[in-house]
């Protein structure tokens, strides 16, 4: 029994976590544009950002509803039942009635009322501009969470487009091992080099094994943060047909117009500036509280009240009454809360003009780094790809001195680990200029490719 209840209780676990992790479909080729797609659809943290726009709008609707008449309605019915013993005489004492007297009373009472706001200094004009503010704000943080989800993604997906180079080219070492390691066997029949040699290239051949085996698990790893930063679950068995794309010269962008445009639409600042009208709309709208008050009434009221329990099912009472009524407030003091109020409010919007400056300032020095981020990468690319290209030709060369026997194995090695190492150099520098392109794009929120 006991072994059943646990086989339950796993399956029950497991059926809990599959949906937590909410498994989708993944292409078997993923390309990048499909990848920034299931984010959007299926990313928690782009998805509890986007839970914040029902609230912003519901405050929006709320700052309309205190422009228009509120109308409430109520409908009361009641009885009772009474019965007495004791009465008082003619001169006002108390005596105990011969017989009991009972009473039996019920009512019947409905009501419509209208009010509505006249005059309060604007206050509720003002509530309502800071409601919009505030959406528009809303608007701004859930782009700005997109835009860093999507960067997320990019990264996660040029991870996997790295991993699966540097897997590449760890296979085509190993075969080149493999074919070094047959070339050195046939020269040892001939006595044209050592055992040492071959066994030397039998070492080479099962390192690179390991390597290649190492390149495989991390391209399988970089899949599986791929699919949690799109917020899906599942087996990492897709593949990327993209490359990395082609480099350009940063040279060729306007660095100022970029900050321009990063300091204008980047969405921290479109944010930080929403918060300041917001904040303004409450400044204004405490010191309408300084005004005088003026609103209007209107009630129907109808009604009914009779000596039993008639009037519990009477539901169109024939007592009617109709009220109207125009009413003004004049604030003369009120132990300073006013001033509190207001004081506190100003401060506030104070502090937010101040915040949207020091965001304008954080981002513009962010996009002027990522800038310098991206120029370094690109000349990290040049030089790299240079070098291995020379490394390239060294190793030709050194092959054909070892085939003439004019070089060692030994020393053949370390050119065969610098050629390698200038290849994987060469691969992650380009994998870093677009990280760095990916970072300047986040920064301004918006693409900056040629």
């Amino acid at each position: 029994m006991r072994p059943a209840l646990v086989a339950c209780a796993m399956l029950f676990l497991a059926g809990t976590a599959a949906a937590a992790a909410q498994v989708v479909a993944v292409p078997a080729e993923l390309t990048l544009e499909e990848a920034l797609d299931l984010a959007r659809r299926h990313s928690p943290d782009y998805a509890r950002t986007l839970n914040d726009a029902g609230p912003a709008a519901a405050r929006v609707r709320a700052g309309w509803g205190g422009l228009l008449p509120g109308l409430d309605a109520s409908m009361s019915l009641g009885g009772s039942d009474a019965r007495r013993v004791t009465g008082e005489d003619d001169f006002g004492e108390p005596v105990r009635l011969p017989e009991p007297l009972e009473f039996q009373s019920s009512s019947s009472n409905q009501r419509v009322g209208l009010d509505l706001t006249l005059f309060d200094g604007g206050a509720n004009w003002n509530r309502l501009g800071s409601a919009r503010a505030s959406a528009r704000a809303t608007e701004a943080r859930i782009a700005g969470a997109w835009v860093a989800v999507g960067a997320a993604v990019e990264r996660a997906y040029w991870d996997i487009v790295r991993a699966d180079l540097l897997a590449g080219l760890e296979e085509r070492l190993l075969v080149a091992a493999r074919e070094r390691l047959d070339a050195t066997e046939q020269r040892l029949r001939v006595a044209s080099v050592s055992p040492v040699d071959v066994l030397g290239a039998r070492v080479d051949v099962a390192t690179q094994e390991q390597a290649v085996e190492t390149a495989r698990g991390t391209a399988r790893k970089a899949r599986l943060a791929l699919l949690e930063t799109m917020g899906v679950g599942g087996q990492a068995d897709f593949s990327t047909p993209t490359a990395l794309p082609d480099v350009f010269d940063p040279a060729t962008l306007d660095g100022e117009a970029v900050v321009a445009a990063a300091v204008r639409s980047n969405p921290a600042v479109l944010e930080s500036a929403a918060a300041v009208e917001a904040a303004e709309e409450d400044a204004d709208a405490a010191r309408g509280a300084w005004w005088p008050r003026l609103s209007a009434s209107l009630a129907l009221s109808r009604g009914v009240s009779v000596g039993s329990y008639d009037a519990l099912t009477e539901f169109n009472p024939e007592n009617r009454t109709l009220s109207f009524g125009l009413s003004a407030s004049v604030p003369l003091f009120d132990r300073f809360q006013r001033s509190q109020q207001t004081a506190t409010a100003d401060a506030a919007a104070d502090d937010a003009r101040q915040d949207r400056r020091a965001a304008a300032l954080r981002v513009e020095r962010e996009v002027r780094e990522a800038l310098i981020d991206l120029r370094n990468a690109h000349q990290a690319v040049l030089l790299a790809e240079l070098a291995a290209d020379l490394s390239v030709e060294r190793l030709e060369l050194q092959q054909e001195l070892f085939a003439l026997g004019s070089v060692q194995f030994t020393d053949l090695q370390r050119v065969i680990e610098d050629a390698a190492a200038q290849e994987r150099r060469a691969v992650n520098a380009r994998y870093d200029f677009e990280r760095a392109r990916v970072t300047l794009e986040e920064r301004v929120g918006a693409p900056v490719r040629p």
